[in-house]
């Protein structure tokens, strides 16, 4: 799913793989912001969070090899929708450019990315679905 989205609108599978690449050497290498999400992270898979963007990245579209395969892609997207929302939290509101549910994000009892990981983020995949605004900044972290 994360990389039929990822064709079809904003940068196109090869931006999405140079995306969770760089994404996962952040991780690797620990560099801010991810140092402060990482002892709250809660993968769906076995995977640490790094490996997960590197193991995404190695799937071929449309491939299920591995019972993991699921899982792998959810914590990629998740890793992605985490790196968005943390952009959109630190660059602070820019008037006449925010979309109607950036404020929604943060209405609903987070007050920071970090809580929105603990709170809701690390739930997706374990009982807990997207809602309609999660998905917004879904598709928002893969158009960019």
């Amino acid at each position: 799913v994360l990389f039929q989205l990822g064709a079809r609108n904003g940068p196109g599978l090869n931006g999405l793989i140079t995306r969770l690449t760089a994404l996962g050497h952040a991780i690797r290498v620990s560099e801010q912001p991810w140092p402060q999400y990482m002892d709250a992270w809660q993968p769906c898979c076995h995977y640490r969070a790094y490996e997960v963007c590197i193991e995404a990245v190695h799937v071929p579209q449309g491939t299920y090899a591995h019972s993991g395969i699921d899982k792998v892609v959810l914590d990629a997207m998740k890793m992605l929708m985490l790196g968005r929302i943390h952009e959109l939290y630190t660059r602070g509101p820019h008037p006449g450019s925010e979309k109607e549910w950036h404020a929604l994000l943060f209405a609903r009892g987070f007050a920071t990315p970090l809580e929105y990981l603990q709170l809701r983020l690390n739930d997706v995949g374990r009982g807990g679905g997207l809602d309609m605004v999660d998905m917004c900044l879904l598709a928002d972290a893969l158009q960019t």
